[in-house]
């Protein structure tokens, strides 16, 4: 704006140069009022899908444990079944395949996998044979082996998985 005389003035509202109004109440300042509603909305909008999905997980959790509650219980009780199986008998991949994949199934349960079946496994011996299934050429038989490998990697027991020699070959996997 400028006066008659040409000399520049600052724009007033309320009776107050702009700047010093933006500094003093922030409620007028529509930019940052709109930039903050928005964020929120924004924040509000990430919670509820964060919520949406951690509700449907456990949903489809508890639908998937409720089904194979009764299959794992089986399998728990067969954990030497199995190994006997794997150590005595000549199975073939598809075989092996299933008995790893029950193996990770039962360590997958929940977010720690129950000790008690964690420990009837590894004392039942199956870490030698699932390092020695990362070097197969069937990659379904790897990624399950990996997987076991990991999960009881992720508790307690690690120890036991580095003894049984698998972090080199869990490296090379990447």
């Amino acid at each position: 704006m400028v006066a008659s005389n040409g000399i520049k003035l600052k724009k007033r509202v309320m009776g107050l140069p702009v700047d010093r109004k933006i500094n003093i109440k922030h409620g007028l300042n529509q930019i940052y009022n709109r930039r903050r509603c928005e964020e929120g909305r924004m924040q509000i909008r990430k919670t509820k899908g964060d919520e949406r999905l951690v509700r449907s997980r456990r949903r489809d959790c508890a639908q998937s444990i409720d089904h194979n509650i009764k299959g794992l219980k089986e399998i728990e009780k067969n954990i030497e079944k199995m190994m006997y199986q794997i150590q005595n008998g000549t199975p073939n991949q598809e075989q092996v395949v299933v008995i790893v994949r029950a193996f990770r199934r039962m360590l997958a349960v929940q977010k720690d996998p129950p000790v008690e079946i964690l420990n009837k496994i590894i004392n039942a011996g199956v870490l030698p044979y699932l390092v020695m299934y990362l070097h197969q050429n069937n990659p379904v038989l790897v990624f399950e082996s990996s997987w076991v490998l990991t999960n009881i990697a992720s508790t307690c027991r690690d120890h036991d998985v580095v003894k049984a020699g698998a972090v080199p070959y869990l490296i090379e996997l990447r």
